[in-house]
């Protein structure tokens, strides 16, 4: 409940805690329940109806309102009471508003295709051989040596790394040489009977075929 009572959003958008009306009826169990509810009406209070709090119905009293947040003060725009129209209601005004909000795009819904390198070909050995000692043996030595050099100041964490970039040298020539695939997605199984098993699967394939 303290999203809708935090009357402070009416400070700092600039929206008056006061209201006006010009209805001068009492307000009915159906208003003090209205009032209940901690949060706030936009009549009176913002675009053209502000400090003025125009008749809604009949020409007697307010009933028509708009209801919002504090928050949602700041995106609505242009709110008014429009004159009564017979053709949209019988004693009711039309109130007319637009909310104005800034695009949303939920980045953890974006679907990312997952690759993973393709199986050792032994018809491709010598060729990922070649790969290695023209790119990745150069650097492996230089990795290695550094690590020699440092003797026994070298750290466990200065071995992972270490591997980390053999690893790296590695997989960049596999994928070089072999290439990539994507992983194939894996399909929930609907509705199925608890005799439709792998020969039913086979039989059912074998006749499509056919």
């Amino acid at each position: 409940m303290h999203y809708f009572s935090d009357y402070n959003g009416l400070l700092t958008n600039n929206i008056s805690l006061q209201r006006y009306s010009k209805c001068a009826c009492r307000p009915n169990t159906y208003g003090h329940r209205l009032l209940e509810l901690c949060i706030y009406i936009a009549n009176s209070r913002i675009g053209n109806d502000k400090t003025v709090g125009k008749i809604t119905c009949n020409d007697v009293s307010v009933v028509d309102y708009l209801i919002l947040s504090s928050d949602l003060f700041q995106m609505t725009k242009n709110f008014e009471v429009e004159e009564f129209n017979p053709i949209l209601s019988d004693v009711h005004c039309n109130l007319k508003f637009t909310l104005e909000s800034q695009p949303y795009t939920n980045i953890n819904n974006v679907k990312t295709v997952e690759k993973q390198v393709i199986k050792w070909n032994n018809n491709k050995q010598d060729k990922f051989v070649k790969e290695k000692k023209s790119e990745g043996i150069r650097d492996i030595e230089t990795i290695l040596d550094k690590l020699i050099d440092r003797n026994d100041t070298v750290q466990q964490t200065d071995i992972d790394t270490a591997m980390n970039k053999i690893c790296e040298i590695f997989n960049s020539s596999s994928i070089s040489v072999f290439g990539t695939k994507c992983k194939n997605q894996k399909y929930a199984k609907h509705n199925e009977k608890p005799w439709y098993k792998r020969g039913c699967k086979k039989q059912k394939k074998f006749i499509s075929s056919g």
